[in-house]
């Protein structure tokens, strides 16, 4: 049974030998069905995935990186049903699907306070990815830029559960050097800027909580064109005793992680 890598390259694993697939529409064609693996995807929604306006020969040309994808797949791991195909694959032999239940399992971990099971559960998911973005190199058309997406979204809210669970376990240090490579993908992650100046702040670093946050205001500008989180402004201003202009600390929002069932952080 083949196995499908996405969380990075786009490759298949058959029979211990892995075939990269590129950047091509055959490996745009085995993320979208791998993406809804067991699922009937039909023929539209493939066109969708595949081109921004689907040429005449769409069709023909569907069909033809069908058989290229089946070549690599194995022709009884690729069917066509009902005007689309099916991908017949385990869900555990998507490593999109197991990182989605690791990260399910180090969740549960931390709603259970055994924060040691819930870091190496989300180290586990983490280290399924093969690069900061989904399918790599693919070009992301229709439904599949907005499924690609998501996973990126999920990759970021486990590297920054997992960040904050160091911090839980007294280890600011490790989570501070998790969130700096977080932020330089993910630079507007307004929850990943406020654990960083709390990891700052746990180790006895003024200088740098203040330049995490400065940093955070430069972020929001040039990406968003837009003023900074202003809960990152009144956290600011609580690590040194007094609140930033214009904000008042006492409208701080509880700790971000909802679910954690835990005392705040702050």
């Amino acid at each position: 049974m083949p196995t499908f890598h996405i969380l990075g390259p786009v490759e298949v694993v058959r029979d211990g030998r892995r075939q990269p697939l590129g950047s091509g529409k055959v490996a745009a064609l085995a993320v979208a069905l791998a993406v809804r693996c067991g699922t009937h995807v039909g023929q539209t929604r493939l066109f969708e995935c595949l081109w921004t306006e689907p040429p005449a020969s769409a069709l023909a040309n569907l069909r033809t990186y069908v058989h290229r994808l089946r070549r690599v797949v194995g022709f009884d791991t690729l069917h066509e049903r009902e005007g689309g195909y099916v991908l017949s694959t385990r869900p555990e032999d998507c490593d999109h699907v197991r990182f989605r239940h690791l990260c399910e399992l180090g969740r549960s971990a931390v709603r259970d306070c055994d924060l040691v099971a819930a870091a190496a559960r989300l180290e586990q998911a983490l280290r399924l990815w093969r690069d900061d973005r989904a399918a790599e190199s693919v070009p992301r058309h229709g439904p599949l830029a907005g499924w690609l997406a998501a996973l990126d979204d999920e990759r970021t809210a486990a590297a920054t559960d997992l960040a904050e669970v160091w911090l839980r376990l007294g280890q600011p240090a490790t989570a501070v050097d998790q969130l700096r490579r977080l932020l330089a993908v993910a630079p507007t992650e307004s929850r990943a800027w406020r654990l960083r100046m709390i990891g700052h702040h746990r180790l006895r670093e003024p200088g740098a909580v203040t330049r995490a946050y400065r940093e955070a205001v430069a972020s929001f500008r040039t990406h968003l064109d837009m003023d900074v989180d202003p809960q990152l402004t009144v956290l600011h201003g609580r690590l040194f005793g007094a609140s930033g202009p214009g904000v008042r600390a006492d409208v701080a929002r509880p700790d971000p992680v909802r679910t954690y069932q835990q005392q705040p952080l702050l």
